[in-house]
């Protein structure tokens, strides 16, 4: 870590132990009392915060305000949520093209912030501005999220992650319920796969929060050593798609774990998490508000939805019906005992840009069509590349007991059921597959 990135660790841990605890317990308590809530109650808090950044936003914020003369809105007829559809859809392209000055309010009514920025795998980075209060709820919910999972006062609580260590830059007693963020508990995900795995095999942590593809890297090599780990593990995966293939490979390795995805982006922060009851992922009401946008339907008639979104939280940069999370999403009513709101996300089928496209013009969402090969066991990683309609490339490491004709077979058989004879399949295998992003996430690679 640079001399930089130590003093804000520093500036971050001191604000946090002299007042963002009682900020994070707070808002522990508002989604205690949001949980045990009726539904009226629960639409009249969402309401009020609704309304209180809608109006923070046209007042202080030139982007909005400007935004909102435009289009002819008159702030004082929204009365709450129901009423969001008369708000006009903020595009990325927009806040991008827009200057700092513009997406943030002057500094003397500029909450504490800080910049930050997307990683750019969806295209153009965009940068913008995070307030204080965005980090204290996400603090809040993270620690909610492990109660569920049932961690309640466990304390090795371990992050691999590129871009979002939320720990201190020291160790805490662990009698404390922040010590999960302890120092300690952060593994450079920097270093080799061999440290990294003495360290989980050595200290046995009780959860694992990393993205999806570093934790296969581990997995991938303890796989090629045979190795089982034996002990009880929790992980969490986000920032990237959860495959049934990653969660095959879990079970080879590890007898005894649970594994629960949560749904967040950097600029709507947490927005759903899963359960122990793994039925789809529920949203938090309380802190976003996820409307159904463009319908997409793929070669097999499945609908999924481009969503907008809205975070309550964030005055800094005020993100309202904003359509830059390229996403798509199934949803479904939320019974669970777990909900926060009234639906959940049953499943996630990756970005709208990321397709496979046919000669007819036909095309299917990359993820549902590498959900097609969780069982393939004779290669280690994959991605697909396509440049031209109808033509695909199948790019892949082969396993230590890899069979080629087989994995030439089931290629061949996935990309006939799904496109019959539009299209043109050819495979690649290499030593290594292409990695993409801060987050080092195995990309679908259309148009390269």
């Amino acid at each position: 870590m640079d001399k930089i990135g130590i003093a804000e660790k520093a500036v971050y841990t001191l604000a946090m132990l002299c007042y963002g605890r009682f900020h994070v317990d707070r808002y522990l308590t508002y989604i205690n009392n949001w949980k045990n809530a009726n539904a009226k109650a629960r639409q009249a808090l969402r309401d009020r915060q609704f309304l209180k950044l809608l109006r923070y936003a046209d007042h202080y914020v030139p982007f909005y305000r400007n935004l909102y003369r435009h289009a002819g809105v008159d702030i004082k007829a929204i009365s709450g949520i129901r009423d969001i559809v008369k708000l006009p859809i903020v595009h990325k392209e927009r806040l991008l093209n827009a200057s700092a000055k513009e997406k943030r309010p002057p500094v003397w009514k500029k909450p504490f912030s800080v910049r930050v920025s997307t990683s750019g795998s969806s295209g153009e980075p965009f940068s913008f501005y995070r307030s204080q209060e965005t980090l204290f709820i996400n603090g809040a919910q993270l620690l909610t999220y492990l109660d569920h999972w049932g961690l309640r006062g466990k304390r090795k609580i371990y992050f691999l992650l590129h871009f979002a260590d939320p720990t201190f830059c020291i160790n805490l007693p662990q009698r404390s319920t922040y010590s999960i963020f302890n120092q300690s508990n952060a593994i450079n995900p920097d270093l080799t796969i061999e440290k990294i795995l003495r360290i989980i095999e050595g200290d046995k942590p009780d959860c694992l929060i990393a993205h999806p593809s570093k934790l296969e890297d581990l997995v991938d090599s303890w796989i090629e050593m045979n190795h089982m780990v034996d002990h009880a593990i929790v992980f969490a995966t986000g920032g990237e798609m959860l495959t049934q293939r990653l969660k095959n490979k879990l079970k080879r390795v590890f007898p005894h774990h649970s594994i629960y995805d949560f749904y967040n982006t950097m600029e709507m922060g947490m927005i759903a998490y899963e359960s122990p009851q793994h039925d789809g992922m529920h949203i938090n009401d309380y802190a976003v508000v996820v409307e159904k946008g463009e319908k997409i339907y793929d070669v097999n008639g499945e609908c999924y939805f481009n969503p907008i979104m809205t975070n309550l939280w964030n005055f800094s940069t005020p993100l309202i019906r904003y359509d830059g999370v390229d996403d798509l999403l199934q949803f479904s009513e939320d019974k669970s005992s777990f909900a926060y709101g009234k639906e959940a996300i049953t499943s996630l089928h990756g970005r709208k840009s990321e397709k496979i496209s046919d000669s007819r013009n036909n095309s299917i969402s990359a993820c549902v069509l590498m959900s097609a090969f969780a069982d393939l066991t004779d290669v280690r990683r994959f991605q697909f590349v396509q440049s031209t309609p109808g033509e695909v490339c199948f790019r892949f490491i082969p396993s230590r007991t890899c069979n080629l004709d087989h994995v030439k077979e089931a290629v061949m058989g996935v990309f006939k059921r799904f496109f019959h004879d539009s299209m043109r399949v050819s495979l690649e295998k290499v030593d290594q597959i292409e990695k993409i992003g801060i987050s080092r996430k195995y990309p679908i690679l259309v148009g390269k």
